[in-house]
């Protein structure tokens, strides 16, 4: 493969790896850490070295470590520094395999580094040289080399990633994925992860090119090693033996969607999605997107028949096992190539669905990350939420909403809400798998993302039927809920006043008597403060004015209520009392309107008007207002206020 003018080979220097002495070192000890699972237990020799790991690249994706021989940083090595890249850079062009060796090696070195020269090695033409070599069967060491060079050059910029794909990277990486040694196969999943996780055109260039079938078939080969391996290493808290770059960053946030109103009159109820900002602070990072077709199209994807069933991934029949930090890479690029906007077609991803959900039962904390965020991708989407749930994992995932690691914790909470997004049979699906208790603990948590996620999801729930929302009050929701509402973080205030006023846009009266005799209204008025945020501060007057309007309805068909009113209004003075505190006189007594009126929002609501001289803040506002002067006047003049707005 050598070039017209025959390649160059790279002359011993001083502390160069061509040194005799130099050289047989590192051959052995990059042969020692192939032996014991290659980049995985490379990255362990390293650290054990102090060897210092490069940062990840931009877009989430992740640089592979220094080297596969814990060799010491590039930047303590005078040899390896920028000056050589065109030397190195020719020398993989050589007809010596050696040298070529040598030169890939030295050439993943400089890519590992803290400011690696990415730019330059592509612009020399780096990208053509190392793809070739991936097609090298009979020389392994050279294909890790050259993708593991490949990989750190992924990590860059889009247009790093351009290059490796336009540069014919994608086939040669997808045929790696079936190659014998499992340091190549980790190393070919690690680049294309890095690949798809650019962007959506990526992510489907590698799934077009046929990636996911090999991929699954090595993490459904795992055997029982990584299982092991795992448990040793301490279960869901354990922590990676290797590093591995900067990790995950500026991720992309994953969406949601949202429940469709039964009443078809909230404007919440089919808010679902995060704000982009709110999502992106918890999702990991990925890449993804892609469009070209290299060798082994979709049709090498899998069907469902050719993967294993849901059983503990310890008792999978072992081809070849994967380390455990080997077995974490394979997941984490898998998660890649399922998510991304727009969404991957189902028919391209549904195949990882039994594979995730064996994967769900290893007892590994960046495992369960990332299974529970690509569960929680392919469930961004109606059919994805069907396939999720005929996959049998919700009451896994809620079981893993009671793991200590907060990283799992989110993950599965966003898996979780995502199917609570959906439509009501779809949220009972994650309901029957036990995921309300759980979420209502998580309230409680003392991460605010956490709280906000659970706070999230249950307010997806409040959106459902008349049994799901009866299934939130008497399972205590209603409580914790509310000491959101006074909580510091907006989020964490926003998402918690959607789930409590959700309740008050039901077609069901009685679910937002209850909220009443909770006292919510008080916590509610606390939010209609001039600087807090108009969405808070709409939704909690929206609110205030569905409860207002249910107590109209209630003065004029008392039958239809579970109280009657006519007794209550005899007996105003007497309270449903549950140490609350706030408005707990029932809807449609005159006591109740008297203590809406000394609740403090007439105030509150006056600062509103102030501030806010048009919008909806300004309108709901002056509406609640003039029923609150009205009652001044008596329950006559605020039954003709609230006529004005409400229909009976």
């Amino acid at each position: 493969m050598g070039s017209p003018s025959g390649g160059t080979d790279l002359p011993p220097t001083a502390g160069d790896p061509d040194d005799p002495d130099q050289h047989m070192a590192e051959e052995a000890l990059s042969a020692m850490s192939l032996a014991l699972g290659g980049p995985a237990a490379a990255a362990a020799a390293a650290a054990a070295a102090a060897a210092a790991a490069p940062p990840g690249g931009v877009g989430g994706a992740r640089a592979s470590p220094l080297s596969p021989g814990g060799a010491a940083s590039p930047a303590a090595s005078p040899h390896l520094s920028e000056d050589s890249l065109p030397r190195v850079i020719a020398a993989l062009d050589s007809k010596d395999v050696t040298s070529q060796l040598t030169a890939a090696g030295r050439l993943r070195r400089l890519l590992s580094a803290d400011e690696p020269p990415i730019k330059e090695a592509v612009g020399r033409g780096a990208v053509p040289q190392l793809v070739e070599l991936l097609r090298r069967d009979s020389a392994p060491r050279l294909q890790l080399e050259a993708a593991w060079a490949l990989t750190n050059i992924a990590s860059g910029s889009p247009e790093h990633v351009r290059a490796v794909v336009d540069g014919g990277g994608i086939p040669p990486l997808c045929r790696l994925l079936r190659a014998a040694d499992p340091a190549v196969r980790e190393q070919a999943a690690w680049a294309l992860g890095n690949i798809a996780g650019d962007g959506a055109e990526m992510r489907n260039r590698v799934l077009e090119a046929g990636a996911l079938g090999p991929l699954v078939k090595t993490l459904r080969d795992a055997g029982t090693a990584a299982a092991t391996e795992a448990a040793t290493a301490g279960g869901t808290d354990g922590q990676d033996a290797r590093e591995r770059g900067a990790g995950p960053s500026a991720p992309l946030p994953p969406s949601f969607s949202g429940h469709v109103d039964p009443g078809g009159a909230s404007p919440y109820v089919a808010k679902g999605a995060m704000e982009g900002a709110e999502a992106a602070a918890v999702a990991p990072a990925v890449a993804g997107d892609a469009n070209g077709v290299g060798e082994g199209g979709p049709e090498d994807v899998p069907g469902d028949g050719d993967l294993p069933t849901a059983t503990a991934l310890g008792t999978m029949v072992s081809s070849g096992s994967l380390p455990l930090a080997a077995l974490r890479t394979c997941v984490w690029a898998l998660s890649n190539l399922v998510r991304g906007k727009p969404a991957p077609p189902l028919k391209l991803v549904s195949s990882a669905l039994p594979i995730l959900t064996e994967l769900s039962l290893v007892e590994d904390e960046e495992v369960l990350t990332d299974v529970c965020w690509a569960l929680s991708y392919l469930g961004e989407r109606s059919d994805g939420v069907d396939a999720v749930i005929s996959a049998g994992v919700c009451e896994r995932l809620a079981e893993l909403l009671s793991r200590t690691s907060p990283n799992v914790q989110k993950s599965a909470l966003h898996a979780i809400g995502n199917i609570v997004a959906g439509s009501q049979s779809q949220a009972q699906a994650a309901l029957d798998g036990g995921a309300l208790p759980k979420l209502i603990l998580l309230l409680s948590s003392m991460e605010e993302e956490v709280q906000r996620l659970a706070a999230w999801a249950i307010s997806n729930v409040t959106a459902g039927s008349s049994e799901q929302i009866q299934d939130v009050i008497d399972a205590g929701a209603v409580r914790p809920l509310m000491r959101l509402l006074g909580a510091s973080n907006r989020a964490v205030r926003k998402e918690a006043v959607f789930a409590l006023v959700n309740v008050t846009t039901s077609p069901w009266p009685e679910h937002t008597e209850k909220l009443v005799n909770f006292g919510v209204i008080a916590p509610l008025c606390e939010l209609l403060e001039p600087d807090e945020p108009v969405d808070i501060v709409t939704v909690a007057l929206e609110g205030l004015q569905n409860i207002l309007r249910l107590h109209r309805t209630a003065r004029i068909h008392a039958p239809t209520l579970s109280c009657d009113v006519k007794v209550l209004e005899e007996e105003e003075e007497a309270q449903i009392l549950d140490g609350a505190g706030g408005i707990r006189s029932p809807l449609g007594s005159e006591a109740f309107l008297r203590e809406f009126a000394e609740s403090g929002a007439k105030d509150r609501i006056m600062d509103l008007i102030k501030k806010h001289r048009v919008g909806p803040v300004h309108s709901i506002s002056s509406t609640i207002l003039r029923v609150v002067f009205a009652i001044e006047e008596g329950a006559a003049a605020a039954d003709e206020a609230m006529d004005a707005w409400t229909s009976p």
